[in-house]
C-alpha cells in the first residue's frame, strides 16, 4: 500500500517538501531491495546507499520524532531503524530476509510458553516442564508429517508449462451493450460465415458507432500488415505506418470486440519459481462498474526491431501505450489451408511519449508521460498517434497517476506519471542507470542548504 501512497503524494511534495520526498523514497528503495529473492554485492551496495540517503535526510522529520517519557526529549532511537544497518550482513549469513517478521518471536512466546504454562505446577521446575511439553508436542508434529508424507502423491510438472503462459483474450462481448445493431441483410451474411450475429458486425458499422480517432486508417494498415506476412512480402520499417488509400476491404471485414485480455507476470514473492506466474488482467470496456465511460488501461509493450522507427519514446526497450480497443477481425477475402476465413487479433493502442526524453523526475523518480497531440494533416501519408499491436507483444498493465501541469496559466490534464513503485516488476523496468551518483548529489545539496 505504501507504494501506491508514494505515487499519489508525489505531485504534492515535489516543490515545497522535496527533501521529505527524497527521504521517503530512500526508505521505499531500501524496502524494495531488502525484499529481493536473490542478492549480490551490487544489491548490497544499493541498500547501503538507501540507508545513507535516509540518515542524511531524516532530519526533515525531526519535529515528528518519538518522545522519550523520561527525559521529555525527542529522538530517532528506534530499534527497527537500528536493525536496518545489519540487514546486508544478515542476508550474507542467513540468506534472504523476505517474509522475515518480528512478530514471529511473539507468536513463539504465545505457543511455546503461554500455551503450556497452564499445564505445569507453576513451581521452581516449571521451565523443565515446559521443555518436556514442547519436546512431546514437537515429536507429535514430526510423526504427523511422516504420515502425511507417505500419503503424498508426486506430480511431475511438464517442462513446457511456460508455453501456455501467453497473452490471451476473453470472450467477445454482446454488441448490443454498446448500442450497436446490425441490419437483417448484414445479419444474414454474418450467419452465413458461421458467426454469432450478436457479437460480430461489419467494420464500417463499428466505425460509425464508435467515435475513435484514426480507427479506420489504423485498421486498414493492420489488415495490410497481416496480409503481407501471409504473402511473405517484406516491408521496410519506414513503410509500416504508411496509409492505405483504398479502405474498402477493411470496412467490409467482420469484427468483434473484447472486454479484457489476460497477461502473465512473475509472482513478486517467488520470482525464481518459473511455475509461479500470476494473471494480470488488462481491461478496455465501456460502462465499467455501471459508469457510462470507458475504462482503458495503460499497457507495457515489448519493443521489436520493426518498431525501431516508432514515434513513441522507448523506456528500457519497452513502450508505454494506452489501450483503446481490443478486437478480432475476420478477413472475408483470404482463406487458410483448410478453406477457413483468416482471423486476426490485435489491440488498438494510443501512443504515449515521455515528457523529457525518457528521464525520471528528480524528486520522486517517476517518469512523466503525455498523450501525443492529435494533429490531422490532409496530405499526410502516415497515420498519426494510434496503431495496432500484436497481442503477444503486450507484456502487462502499467499503473499511471494523473497529474495536472500548469503551463502558460492553462491546466493541461493529459500528463501522467508512471508509478514505478507499485510492484517489483515495474520497479525493475523503470530506473535511472546513474541513480547512485545523482541521488548522492541530491542528498549533499539538501545537506548544504540546511547548513
Amino acid at each position: 500500500m505504501i507504494h501506491q501512497i508514494l505515487s499519489i503524494i508525489a505531485s504534492l511534495l515535489t516543490h515545497e517538501s522535496s527533501a521529505a520526498m527524497h527521504c521517503t523514497r530512500a526508505m521505499i528503495d531500501f524496502i524494495m531491495f531488502a525484499q529481493y529473492t536473490s542478492h549480490d554485492e551490487d544489491t548490497f551496495k544499493y541498500m547501503q546507499h538507501a540507508l545513507f540517503r535516509w540518515n542524511k535526510l531524516k532530519k526533515v522529520f525531526w519535529h515528528l520524532r518519538s518522545l522519550n517519557t523520561d527525559t521529555q526529549q525527542r529522538h530517532f532511537n528506534i530499534l527497527k531503524f537500528y536493525a536496518m544497518i545489519h540487514y546486508a550482513n544478515f542476508i550474507r549469513q542467513y540468506d534472504v530476509v523476505d517474509n522475515v517478521n518480528t512478530k514471529y518471536e511473539k507468536i513463539c512466546h504465545k505457543h511455546l510458553i503461554k500455551r503450556f504454562f497452564d499445564c505445569t505446577n507453576k513451581r521452581d521446575t516449571f521451565l523443565n516442564q515446559l521443555i518436556h511439553h514442547n519436546t512431546r508436542h514437537f515429536n507429535l508434529l514430526a510423526m504427523k508429517n511422516v504420515l502425511l508424507y507417505e500419503k503424498t502423491k508426486f506430480i511431475q510438472i511438464k517442462k513446457n508449462v511456460m508455453s501456455a503462459m501467453i497473452t490471451t483474450l476473453c470472450r467477445a462481448i454482446d454488441l448490443s451493450k454498446l448500442s450497436i445493431f446490425v441490419s437483417h441483410a448484414q445479419c444474414y451474411q454474418i450467419l452465413n460465415a458461421r458467426l454469432d450475429s450478436k457479437k460480430w458486425c461489419f467494420a464500417f458499422t463499428l466505425i460509425k458507432n464508435l467515435d475513435i480517432f484514426e480507427f479506420l486508417n489504423a485498421l486498414t494498415v493492420f489488415i495490410r500488415e497481416f496480409r503481407n506476412v501471409i504473402d511473405k512480402i517484406q516491408v521496410f520499417n519506414h513503410d509500416l505506418d504508411k496509409r492505405v488509400k483504398n479502405a474498402v476491404d477493411a470496412e467490409s471485414c467482420f469484427i468483434t470486440i473484447h472486454d479484457f485480455l489476460i497477461c502473465w507476470k512473475w509472482d513478486e514473492k517467488n520470482e525464481n519459481d518459473s511455475n509461479n506466474l500470476i494473471k494480470d488482467r488488462v481491461i478496455c470496456a465501456l460502462n465499467w462498474q455501471k459508469s457510462e465511460k470507458w475504462r482503458r488501461d495503460c499497457v507495457l509493450i515489448q519493443k521489436s526491431s520493426a518498431s525501431s522507427n516508432d514515434s513513441s519514446d522507448t523506456l528500457n526497450d519497452c513502450l508505454s501505450e494506452w489501450l483503446q480497443l481490443i478486437i478480432s477481425v475476420i478477413d472475408r477475402f483470404l482463406q487458410d489451408d483448410r478453406d477457413c476465413l483468416l482471423k486476426y487479433t490485435d489491440a488498438l493502442i494510443d501512443l504515449l511519449k515521455s515528457w523529457n526524453k525518457s528521464t525520471q523526475q528528480k524528486v520522486h523518480e517517476m517518469m512523466k508521460i503525455k498523450h501525443w497531440s492529435k494533429q490531422i494533416f490532409k496530405n499526410s501519408c502516415f497515420i498519426n498517434d494510434r496503431r495496432f499491436y500484436n497481442m503477444l507483444t503486450i507484456l502487462r498493465s502499467l499503473h499511471v497517476v494523473l497529474t495536472i501541469t500548469k503551463r502558460k496559466r492553462v491546466e493541461q490534464k493529459n500528463f501522467f506519471y508512471i508509478n514505478n513503485f507499485v510492484d517489483w516488476n515495474t520497479y525493475n523496468i523503470f530506473y535511472d542507470e546513474d541513480f547512485l551518483t545523482n541521488e548522492t548529489k541530491a542528498v549533499e545539496k539538501f545537506d548544504e542548504l540546511d547548513k
